[in-house]
């Protein structure tokens, strides 16, 4: 007795099979038309769907996590100018001794917002993107690190 022996896809093949049914998702196509048009299986097109769906869960992770970490950067080198700028008025024997308070304690309220950042943010996207626990002394110590830009 002869068996067939099942063809096994190769993962281009499946990943071009996912990526038609993703665009005939995309012009409107119903479930059934796309298993139609595929002249497939409803098994196998809900476990195609199912790959689908976690292959974009995952991908939608990554660029939340991205969009997340820039986030947090962009805030930090904000705070960062704010206390510079705010150095420097203290330290300009031009300014009023009063702006020089103000200035003073705007420095003192944007740092304790920067340790918080820094503190709350999610540990992993810092380690992403070179903080850990040396850096950040250094970004809430006295000594900032000097700016490349003079923004």
């Amino acid at each position: 007795m002869h068996l067939l022996a099942k063809k096994r896809n190769t993962k281009q093949e499946l990943e071009a099979v996912r990526n038609e049914i993703r665009r005939y998702f995309t012009i409107g196509s119903t479930p059934t038309e796309i298993k139609q048009h595929l002249n497939m299986a409803d098994r196998t097109f809900a476990w195609h769907c199912h790959e689908i769906y976690e292959q974009d869960k995952i991908t939608l992770q990554a660029e939340r996590n991205d969009l997340i970490a820039t986030e947090i950067l962009l805030t930090k080198d904000r705070l960062l100018r704010t206390i510079r700028q705010c150095e420097l008025i203290a330290n300009d024997a031009n300014t009023a001794v009063r702006d020089k308070l103000e200035a003073e304690a705007l420095k003192k309220e944007t740092s304790i917002d920067l340790i918080r950042l820094l503190r709350d943010a999610p540990t992993q996207l810092l380690r992403k993107h070179g903080l850990d626990g040396t850096n950040v002394k250094t970004y809430v110590s006295g000594q900032l690190p000097k700016s490349d830009s003079s923004n």
